[in-house]
């Protein structure tokens, strides 16, 4: 398919990636957990009301699924840290002053 591999391996694209794969479930069940318990009669009076499905999303869904948002920015972001804290002090084989 391609000529020359794509050097992705020991570079901070792999570590994101693999960071990404490791930590998104626990971004995704908070969310989750919080869009299911929205109330679904508030989303119908925001439509009859007349707001767009922007409006709708602005304005109520962000507001109301704000604690799943941060708790999963909260359990993504602290361990994501210090993983990458981790690799980039003791896993890679380039300097670190080479990014």
């Amino acid at each position: 398919m391609i000529d020359t591999p794509i050097r992705i391996m020991f570079t901070p694209s792999a570590v994101i990636i693999g960071l990404v794969y490791i930590l998104l479930p626990f971004m995704v069940m908070p969310l989750y957990s919080s869009i299911e318990k929205l109330d679904k009669p508030l989303l119908e009076a925001a439509r009859d009301l007349g707001a767009s499905k922007m409006q709708t999303f602005i304005r109520i869904i962000i507001p109301l699924t704000m604690p799943g948002i941060v708790a999963g920015c909260l359990l993504v972001m602290l361990p994501a840290m210090g993983l990458f804290l981790r690799l980039r002090f003791n896993g890679w084989r380039e300097k670190p002053a080479d990014w």
